[in-house]
Parts: C-alpha cells; structure tokens; sequence
C-alpha cells in the first residue's frame, strides 16, 4: 500500500482523514472500511489517530500532498478503500473523483488504476464451476 512511503505524520494523518471520508461517503461505516482503516493505520503507524470531526479543505490536501508520488500513493489507497465493499458505492466514487481532481490524477491515470483494480477484484469473487 506505500503508505509507509509518506514523509511526516502530518501527511500520514491528511491520508487517513481523507479515508474516513471516503468510507463514510455514504453515511455508514461498513465493517470491510473499518478494516480497511485499521490496515491504513497499522501501516502509516499512526497510533493515537482518531475519527475527524470536520473534513479537509481543498488546500489542506493539495499542501500536504505536493509531490507526484505521494498523491498517486494517496490515490491509490483510497481507491482500494472504494473497492474493499461487494459493490460500487456511487457517494464514494464520486468524493473519489473529486479528490482526483485535487490530487492532480489524471481522468485516464485514474480509469487505467480503476480497470486494473475491478479486474484483480474480479478474480477474487466467488466461482462457480459447471461440472
């Protein structure tokens, strides 16, 4: 996940707030996102991180996040997060797409990341076999 990648636990904790807001797009917290957030914060290391009461503003995230690397990081992780539920959830793709925008991805970089991600989900849905 690279998230060990970030420098400083200011960028570490931006990245996490952004994660509960993608998980919460939707107004819930699924057990798949707790998982998904526990996993983010075991490997960014934040130990005393704590669910945000407000979110970031547009030029919290992009002065956080100045070089390419750590925004694709950021990008990355969080589209994992979108994927970590069965189904799409059309409020957390679109705060996706939104922070695409502010993280400077690309529309093609992010549907190349999206493409790859339903395909590696895809092989890990339930088979069935016809004998």
């Amino acid at each position: 996940m690279l998230l060990d990648q970030l420098q400083g636990p200011e960028k570490k904790r931006v990245f996490m707030n952004l994660a509960y807001q993608v998980a919460t797009a939707d107004g819930s917290l699924g057990l798949p996102e707790i998982t998904m957030l526990n996993l983010f914060e075991e490997e960014t290391g934040l130990k005393d991180w704590q669910y945000p009461k407000e979110s970031l503003t547009e030029s919290q995230i992009g002065a956080s996040f100045p070089d390419e690397l750590s925004r694709k990081i950021i990008f990355s992780n969080l589209l994992a997060l979108t994927a970590s539920e069965e189904y799409e959830n059309p409020s957390q793709i679109k705060l996706l797409d939104q922070l695409r925008d502010r993280l400077s991805i690309s529309r093609d970089e992010a549907k190349g990341c999206h493409d790859w991600l339903k395909m590696i989900k895809g092989s890990y849905l339930p088979h069935y076999y016809i004998d």
